[in-house]
């Protein structure tokens, strides 16, 4: 077990330096509302764990399984789980209402989380802006929205540590969140 947990780790440590990120650089500041449309930053969690990820809040493929997989290292986390922030940002600029993130954030579960989960979106320019500064490459392609599909890690003094690439399988989601 340790010999996965020390590869996996590598990997995301090589996936940072490849996307240009330093392990341990400062992960770029952001401030979008939340699906309660509330004022959400990422300083303001400072002191805690983030794990930030990108999703369509229409997407049925790969962001439900990354969702899956957030939820599953909480649940693998135990008490250790209260001192974690889970982030996502909106990647759909068409899907972007309050009623989407909702949405989203019931069908798969994440309401149950309270305030642990946050579903973020803002201005076109606002979300660009937030994938630019984290290097996730957006596309709408035939109406279907294409995105880089990750976890960043953000330590509890807010600099990037690691990236996890969501595995393409429900089967994979327990090794990943674990």
């Amino acid at each position: 077990a340790r010999i996965v947990i020390i590869a996996v780790l590598a990997a995301g440590i090589g996936y940072l330096v490849w996307r240009g990120a330093q392990p341990g650089s400062a992960a770029p500041g952001f401030v979008l509302h939340d699906q309660n449309g509330q004022l959400t930053s990422l300083a303001q969690f400072r002191g805690k764990v983030v794990a930030l990820t990108f999703l369509d809040p229409q997407c049925r493929q790969i962001c439900p399984l990354t969702s899956e997989t957030l939820l599953r290292s909480l649940q693998a986390l135990g008490p250790a789980a209260a001192h974690v922030q889970l982030l996502g940002v909106n990647v759909n600029v068409a899907d972007s209402s309050l009623a989407d993130l909702q949405a989203y954030t019931h069908e798969h579960g994440m309401d149950g989380l309270g305030p642990r989960w946050r579903f973020l979106s803002g201005t076109p320019a606002q979300l660009q802006r937030v994938w630019h500064d984290y290097n996730i490459h957006v596309a709408v392609v035939d109406d279907d929205v294409q995105h880089d599909a990750e976890v960043i890690l953000i330590d509890p003094k807010g600099r990037e540590r690691a990236i996890q690439p969501t595995l393409m399988s429900y089967g994979a989601a327990s090794n990943e969140a674990q």
